[in-house]
């Protein structure tokens, strides 16, 4: 999902499994009405595949030159390892973890 000033991106990766499109779909338009609820994210939204990315949709990313860039499709390290177990991350002795917390408001 990209966030752009006056557009929502719905990116579609190549490796999404059809069997889970539907599953991703729903889940990633329930986030978009979250965005546009309390975010103010735009009412325009694009559904983008991989590799038929528009060069808007890269200079909402704040990327110039070749489009896209040769590294675009790269698995990011810390973003690999960037995970939240949020059955234990929920309460910590009574205590809301930030994260978690941010993401209670958010829901309806």
């Amino acid at each position: 999902m990209v966030h752009a000033e006056h557009v929502v991106y719905i990116w579609v990766g190549k490796d999404l499994l059809s069997q889970n499109f539907d599953a991703y779909m729903t889940a990633a338009k329930d986030w978009v009405a979250l965005l546009q609820k309390h975010e103010r994210a735009s009412k325009d939204v694009q559904i983008v595949n991989q590799g038929q990315e528009g060069s808007q949709f890269w200079q909402d990313l704040n990327i110039d030159g070749e489009m896209p860039p040769k590294d675009a499709y790269e698995p990011i390290a810390d973003w690999t390892r960037l995970y939240i177990d949020l059955s234990t991350a929920k309460k910590s002795e009574g205590v809301r973890n930030t994260v978690v917390g941010q993401m209670d408001e958010y829901q309806d």
